[in-house]
């Protein structure tokens, strides 16, 4: 970054905006205890040095003492300056004599010749006073390396999840800070070097990869719908706001990136103290900015994991190259940018350290990082969407459930009203306990002439007193006694179908009988001329009804027997009833075929 109104980035502003960077090298144990394991990750150089080149390090570390850039500081701060005495270098016991282990020897003797050289271009580069665009070429072509230069040759598999994308110079226009307006003064990143994920075209992915969310997930429809509706911002360019997700070939090769993970700031060597700080500002503030990029998608889950919300930036001033980490601190919640490791390119080992931290940090994202982000799209595409409310300033935040354990307790809740009242049992169509506002006056009880017609003719012989009818007292004291004690469920009593008719008084509350009952009903008018006069013919002998008629729920056929008891072609029902409010009511039953009618009924005397 080279243009002069960058240079009012400092660390008061970072400041301002809780961004914070701290250059001194850090130990584990002075990290938050959730950051140690990616900051071991990184440091952890796997291959071990032979021990015949234990000497040719010395040498070159005592002159990078006394001769090289910050070679004082750098002895005395914990850089990575050479193998540890422990465990860097290889051993007879662990080396060996076998054909592997000799190669392996020779290998790593080979690397060293490689980084030799490298270390010889660093030191000819600061001899010189170089400026930065001659620093870069020699980043790029040694460490910051493309995916294709690392991966020569092609692999579907792995080009498809563990493709970078590489750019140099690359203006951030859209970042989640300036477009919220909240730093004015903060310029927009323009990284020297910028680590992102490539976005894939989906004309160019397999079949067999169409339907993998690793893969769907980093497609531009979908990140495009992202960033259009969910209003998170993916990309540090404005191209997937405002381009068609149907149309690749309009957009380059610096618009299909996404999620930038890793940042390269670049100064050529001096002497002022103020350049190197400038660097680590413009370090910080572009880290930031991807870190914020990444926690508009995590804030869309609940329980994102924290190794995939750490960057990674590098400053190289002249040969001094440091790693950072930057994330947020989850007690003061600033942003941090903290160096965890250090060293020179102007040491052998010191190029080649590089390269180790390099290719961890490549591990690092492409097994914890890129994996976690694409399970956060996958749950914002098919999820549930969570409810957001809005704070008092002005942030959209998730609205969560308040907890149980919190509610008020039953007695302090207020009581809804159902919003439809339940309906009376009164408004039932079929009502086995009949209320006794609906039951008729008591009418006098005189031979059914349906259950008449069956009855054997009066035998004279026998005196009034024992004859089938019984007298209106004796038929109030058993109904008396009725209602004073239940009747035993094995003798049910039994309903007699009364015909109604125009002597009914006008005080009974009987609804009227259904006009579809008038063609088919089973009593004439003869029979209602019968009950007017018991000793006309068609009461002696009425008129048969052949038809049977199904009952409804809850009523059966009497079992009594006299002269209540009905044959087969009598239309009787009988139906359990609760003492006084079931001697007379309301049944329903099918007088006819084909439709329901409303019938009197009248419970009959067993003696």
């Amino acid at each position: 970054m080279s243009t002069s109104s960058k240079h009012t980035l400092n660390r008061k502003i970072l400041q301002d905006d809780k961004i914070f960077f701290y250059d001194h090298v850090h130990e584990s144990s002075e990290l938050p205890e959730w950051f140690r394991s990616t900051s071991q990750y990184m440091r952890h150089i796997r291959r071990k040095a032979p021990t015949s080149r234990k000497k040719d390090f010395k040498d070159e570390l005592d002159t990078f003492r006394n001769s090289g850039q910050d070679g004082k500081t750098a002895v005395t701060s914990g850089w990575s300056l050479e193998p540890s005495r422990e465990k860097g270098y290889m051993t007879r016991e662990s080396f060996g004599e076998s054909a592997k282990h000799t190669s392996a020897k020779t290998e790593m003797k080979a690397t060293l010749v490689d980084c030799r050289r490298v270390k010889e271009l660093a030191i000819d580069l600061r001899k010189k006073k170089s400026i930065e665009n001659l620093w870069v070429p020699l980043l790029l072509a040694e460490f910051f390396k493309t995916y294709k230069q690392v991966y020569d040759t092609e692999d579907e598999t792995r080009d498809l999840f563990h493709q970078w994308e590489l750019h140099v110079d690359l203006l951030w226009n859209e970042c989640p800070s300036w477009n919220a307006f909240t730093s004015p003064v903060r310029t927009e990143p323009k990284p020297d070097i910028a680590y992102l994920f490539p976005i894939n075209d989906e004309s160019k992915i397999a079949k067999e990869y169409r339907f993998d969310n690793d893969v769907k997930n980093f497609t531009l429809p979908v990140l495009s719908e992202l960033r259009k509706r969910e209003c998170v911002i993916p990309s540090p360019k404005t191209s997937l706001l405002n381009c068609d997700s149907t149309k690749t070939k309009n957009l380059g090769a610096s618009d299909l990136a996404c999620f930038p993970w890793s940042i390269v700031e670049v100064k050529h060597d001096t002497d002022n103290s103020g350049t190197a700080e400038f660097c680590y500002c413009q370090a910080a503030n572009g880290s930031a900015e991807a870190l914020m990029m990444r926690e508009g998608l995590a804030k869309k889950i609940q329980d994102p994991k924290s190794d995939a919300l750490v960057i990674f930036s590098f400053t190289c001033v002249g040969p001094s190259v440091r790693l950072w980490l930057t994330f947020r601190n989850t007690e003061s919640k600033n942003i941090e940018m903290r160096c965890i490791w250090a060293t020179s390119l102007e040491l052998t080992w010191g190029v080649f350290a590089l390269r180790t931290v390099i290719d961890n940090m490549h591990e690092w994202v492409y097994k914890r990082v890129k994996p976690e982000i694409s399970r956060w799209i996958t749950h914002v595409r098919i999820g549930p969407k969570p409810k957001t409310t809005n704070t008092p300033d002005g942030d959209e935040v998730e609205q969560r459930r308040r907890a149980r354990s919190v509610a008020p307790p039953p007695e302090d809740r207020p009581t809804v009203s159902p919003s439809v009242q339940p309906r009376p049992a009164s408004d039932s169509k079929i009502s086995r306990t009949f209320m006794a506002g609906n039951t008729v006056p008591r009418q006098p009880l005189t031979p059914s002439p349906l259950s008449r017609h069956s009855a054997p003719p009066p035998d004279t012989s026998k005196p009034a007193s024992q004859s089938n009818s019984t007298p209106a007292s004796a038929r109030a004291k058993t109904v008396a006694r009725s209602a004073k004690s239940p009747k035993p469920p094995s003798r049910p009593s039994a309903y007699t179908i009364v015909p109604h008719d125009k002597t009914t008084p006008a005080s009974s509350s009987l609804p009227p009988k259904p006009a579809s009952c008038s063609k088919n009903t089973a009593t004439s008018s003869k029979d209602i001329a019968a009950l007017r006069d018991p000793e006309s013919p068609s009461a002696r002998y009425p008129r048969r009804s052949n038809r049977r008629t199904t009952l409804p729920n809850g009523f059966k056929e009497s079992e009594d027997g006299g002269d209540d008891a009905a044959d087969d072609d009598d239309f009787v029902l009988s139906a359990e009833s609760s003492d006084d409010e079931a001697d007379e009511g309301y049944a329903s039953g099918r007088g006819c075929k084909g439709s329901k009618s409303k019938r009197r009924v009248r419970k009959s005397n067993v003696v």
